[in-house]
């Protein structure tokens, strides 16, 4: 079995497991804030921001080991992901 199949059925797998966490995670939230609305409003922002982070991340120049390697003088030669 290839290893990419067994990584595609992993992803799915741990996406199927958090999707039905989900729902109970909500409720639980809800039950603390006290208004659903509240609830709703801190997931959503929660999830905003973690989303926020994986961009800023993504978009960072990250120098090359080429560019570590040599020294302070070529460190503006930057590659994206």
């Amino acid at each position: 079995m290839s290893p990419y199949l067994l990584l595609t059925i992993a992803a799915v797998a741990a996406a199927g497991i958090t999707l039905s966490l989900q729902s109970p995670i909500n409720a639980v939230l809800a039950r603390h804030a006290g208004d659903p609305v509240v609830a709703s409003m801190i997931s959503f922002a929660v999830g905003t921001l973690v989303l926020l982070a994986i961009v800023a991340t993504r978009l960072l120049a990250v120098p090359s080991r080429k560019s570590l390697a040599s020294g302070p003088a070529d460190l503006v030669e930057f590659r994206r992901n």
